[in-house]
C-alpha cells in the first residue's frame, strides 16, 4: 500500500513478527507508523452497529467522525500483516467517501452553524469550518451583487460569536464541541477582517474588485462539488479527514496563501521558501494552508544525520504524492538549511517524480548560501514580525471573551514592549507561542460574570513574571499598571520574604496547573540539594509525586533515550525515557495525584532536544519507532532541571513554561 511508504523495511519487519495475529492492534501500530495527517492522532473505536468493525474514528481535540459504511475488521487468529494492509486500505478509503459525503450534506443544509459544532450533531470540525466559510461566501457574494450593506452580515456573526462565548463558558463542554466552537471563531475572526477591508472601499466597483481577492468556498449544487476560489483561479478540495489545527489569520496569512497557490499552481516555480526566525510559525502556516484545502500535508524535519538516500528520498516523496490527496497537499522540508547534501537529493528526487515542495528555514549564512545556489528558482518569502496584537484579538475571541477587540491591544502590546525593553536572555520568548499560552490560560480561567481585563492581566502576570531576571520584573510592574491599572508590587524569587527557593517551587507549580511541562534554571549542582527540598516539601502540601531520572539527558543519544528499532529475530526495547515513563505510570496509577517526572538535562545537543519535541508539544502521546505510539497519562508533568542555558535553542525553550531561579 502506498501510505506504507513512511514506514522502513525495518519496521514492517518487526510489526509482523510483533503481531503475527493481526487484528485491531496491528492495524493501531500501522497507523502510528504513517506519519502524514490525521494518522498520528487517531484512536480507532469499533462503535458499530455491526460486529467487529469499526464504524467512527476520532481525531486530536476529541474530534469525530462516524463512517458512512462500517469497515470489517480482520480476524483475530490467522491474520497476517497483508490481511491487515487490506483492511487498513478500505478503511482510508473509507474515510475519504465519509468525509466527501459529510461535506457535501452540510453545503446544501440550513442547520445554525452554533448547533453544527455541538456533539450530537456528528460532524467533524474540518466541515463545521467549511459551512461557516461556504456560508459566508455565499452572503457577501449576494450583498455585493444585491449592492447591500454588510452590516446585516457582521450582526449575524456578533450573535453567533455571543453563542459561542457563553457556551464556552461550560467547563463540562464536551472536547469536541469546544474545539470546534473555537475554530469556527478563528474563522469568523478572519471573515470579519475581510469585512472591514471590503467596506473601507469607495465604490461598488473596487468592493468587487477586493472581493475577488479573497479566499473563496463555494458549492455547486448542480456539479455537487465544493471548490476554493482565488482571484480568477479555482482549486478542487480534498476529501481526508484531517482534524485542523487553526492558526489566526493576518495580512500575511493572506500573501502566503496568494504565493503558495501561485508557485504550486501549473506553471509555477513548485518550489517554496520560508525564511524566518525560530518559533515564528512557518511550519504552522503551511500546514494549516493544506489542511484548509482539505488534504494532509507532510512534514520532514531536516537534520545532520537526515538521510543522502535517493531512495529513502522517492520512498517518502511518493508516499506523500499519492496518499495527501492532492497536488496541492504541502509536503514541507522543515529546517532544510541544516543539510545541504539531504536537501540536493530531496530536490533532485521531488522534480523527477513530480513533487512540489516546501521549505522553511531560519536566517543565517547557510540559508543565504542556498538561496543564492541550490535555491536559486524558488519563490522565497521572508516572514514578517508575528502582529502579536492580530493574533491576539482572534484568539481572545476564539476563547469567547465579549471584549477580545478592546483587550487585544494591551496584550499584545505588553509582550511587544516586553521583546523591546528587557535585557536579552536566551530563555526569554515574548512571541506569538506566549501568547497563545496566555490566551489559552485565559479561556480555561473564564467563568460567568468575571471582570475579562482582571482575568487577562491576572494570566499575564501568571505566566511572564516566573521567568524574568531580577532586573526585568519591574518593566513588567510597570506595563501591567499601564496597560491595565493593575497596581501591585512584583516580587523577584530573590526578594521575597517567604524565600528565594519556596518561590520557585510556588512559581512551577502555579504555571502547571495547565502547562504540562516546565524548564528551570539556573539551577548549579551547589543548588541542587536546596531546590529539591523545598520543591518536594512543595509537592508534598498538595500531595503530589516525583520521580527522577538517573544520570543528565545530554548523556544520551536520542536513540538511548527513546528507544531504537530492534534487529530481526531481537524483542524491541525501550529508550531509558520511555522506561521511567511507562514505570511511572505503571506505580502512579491515581489519576487526581499529579506526577512530576525531573529530569537534569546537563547541554543538551539539538537532536537531543528535537526528539524531546514530542514532550514539550503537550499531545500527551510519544510516537516510537516501532511503530507504537506512547499515551501519557493527563496527570504527568515533566520538569527539565537546568544548570544553565547552555546552546539550547530558543524555539525549545518556547515551547515549556520557563522559571528562573533568580540566582544572585
Amino acid at each position: 500500500m502506498p501510505r506504507l511508504g513512511l514506514a522502513e523495511d525495518g519496521q514492517l519487519e518487526h510489526l509482523a513478527t510483533l503481531f503475527p495475529e493481526g487484528g485491531a492492534k496491528a492495524i493501531q501500530a500501522l497507523l502510528n507508523l504513517m506519519r502524514s495527517g490525521v494518522v498520528d492522532c487517531v484512536i480507532w473505536n469499533r462503535e458499530s452497529w455491526v460486529g467487529d468493525s469499526i464504524g467512527s474514528v476520532t481525531g486530536h481535540e476529541g474530534d469525530k467522525l462516524d463512517l458512512m459504511d462500517p469497515v470489517a475488521m480482520p480476524p483475530t487468529g490467522g491474520c497476517n500483516l497483508i490481511y491487515t494492509e487490506g483492511v487498513l486500505e478500505a478503511m482510508l478509503n473509507q474515510l475519504n467517501e465519509s468525509v466527501r459525503l459529510a461535506s457535501i450534506k452540510m453545503a446544501s443544509g440550513t442547520q445554525p452553524i452554533e448547533e453544527l459544532v455541538k456533539e450530537a450533531s456528528g460532524v467533524p470540525r474540518q466541515i463545521c469550518v467549511l459551512a461557516q466559510r461556504i456560508r459566508f461566501t455565499a452572503d457577501v457574494s449576494r450583498c455585493i451583487r444585491e449592492d447591500r450593506q454588510l452590516n446585516i452580515i457582521s450582526r449575524a456573526h456578533k450573535e453567533t460569536k455571543k453563542k459561542l462565548g457563553e457556551r464556552l463558558l461550560d467547563k463540562e463542554l464536551p472536547e469536541c464541541e469546544r474545539s470546534a466552537s473555537m475554530a469556527v471563531a478563528q474563522v469568523m475572526h478572519e471573515q470579519a477582517l475581510i469585512l472591514a477591508t471590503i467596506t473601507q472601499q469607495k465604490t461598488p466597483e473596487a468592493a468587487r474588485a477586493t472581493w475577488q481577492e479573497q479566499i473563496r468556498f463555494v458549492y455547486d449544487d448542480k456539479e455537487n462539488v465544493i471548490e476554493m476560489k482565488f482571484g480568477e483561479g479555482v482549486f478542487g478540495l480534498g476529501q481526508c479527514y484531517c482534524p485542523p489545527s487553526m492558526l489566526i489569520s493576518t495580512e500575511f496569512t493572506h500573501i502566503l496563501r496568494w504565493s503558495y497557490l501561485t508557485a504550486m499552481s501549473e506553471g509555477g516555480s513548485r518550489l517554496l521558501v520560508l525564511v524566518g526566525v525560530p518559533g515564528c510559525g512557518k511550519t504552522g502556516m503551511l500546514n494549516n494552508l493544506g489542511q484548509m484545502l482539505g488534504m494532509l500535508p507532510t512534514t520532514i524535519r531536516i537534520g545532520e544525520q537526515t538521510s543522502s538516500d535517493e531512495n529513502w528520498w522517492k520512498r517518502q516523496i511518493t508516499a506523500h504524492k499519492v496518499t495527501s490527496g492532492g497536488d496541492l497537499a504541502p509536503l514541507i522540508l522543515s529546517q532544510a538549511h541544516r543539510s545541504e547534501a539531504a536537501l540536493t537529493v530531496a530536490l533532485r528526487c521531488a522534480s523527477e517524480l513530480g513533487e512540489a515542495l516546501c521549505l522553511t528555514m531560519s536566517p543565517g549564512p547557510a540559508a543565504e548560501k542556498l538561496k543564492s545556489g541550490l535555491l536559486s528558482g524558488a519563490t522565497v518569502i521572508n516572514v514578517p514580525e508575528s502582529p502579536l496584537r492580530v493574533i491576539a484579538e482572534g484568539q481572545l475571541a476564539a476563547e469567547g471573551l465579549a471584549d477580545s477587540a478592546t483587550l487585544a491591544d494591551p496584550l499584545g502590546g505588553i509582550l511587544e514592549l516586553l521583546r523591546a525593553e528587557c535585557s536579552q536572555q536566551p530563555h526569554y520568548d515574548f512571541g506569538p507561542r506566549t501568547l497563545m499560552q496566555i490566551c489559552t490560560q485565559v479561556g480555561i480561567g473564564r467563568r460567568p460574570g468575571q471582570d475579562e481585563s482582571e482575568l487577562v492581566a491576572t494570566v499575564v502576570e501568571r505566566c511572564l513574571l516566573p521567568k524574568l531576571v531580577k532586573a526585568d520584573v519591574a518593566i513588567l510592574q510597570r506595563l501591567l499598571k499601564e496597560a491595565f491599572n493593575v497596581d501591585r508590587i512584583l516580587i523577584a524569587p530573590s526578594a521575597s520574604e517567604d524565600g528565594r527557593w519556596y518561590t520557585v517551587a510556588e512559581n512551577i507549580r502555579s504555571i502547571t496547573k495547565i502547562e504540562p511541562d516546565c524548564m528551570v534554571l539556573p539551577v548549579p549542582p551547589s543548588d541542587a540539594d536546596a531546590f529539591y527540598e523545598e520543591f518536594c516539601k512543595m509537592l508534598n502540601r498538595h500531595g503530589s509525586a516525583l520521580v527522577r531520572m538517573e544520570g543528565k539527558l545530554s548523556d544520551f543519544t536520542p536513540e538511548q533515550l527513546l528507544g531504537t528499532m530492534p534487529r530481526k529475530g531481537e524483542p524491541a526495547k525501550d529508550g531509558v525515557l520511555i522506561q521511567l515513563l511507562r514505570k511511572t505510570m505503571e506505580d502512579h496509577l491515581e489519576p487526581g495525584q499529579l506526577v512530576w517526572v525531573a529530569m537534569h538535562t546537563g547541554l543538551c545537543s539539538t537532536d537531543v532536544w528535537e526528539c524531546l519535541h514530542q514532550l514539550l508539544n503537550d499531545t500527551h502521546m510519544i510516537n516510537l519507532v516501532t511503530g507504537e505510539q506512547l499515551r501519557l497519562g493527563e496527570n504527568l508533568r515533566f520538569l527539565f532541571v537546568m544548570e544553565e542555558s547552555g546552546h539550547t535553542p530558543q524555539d525549545t525553550f518556547s515551547r515549556a513554561a520557563v522559571v528562573y531561579t533568580d540566582a544572585p
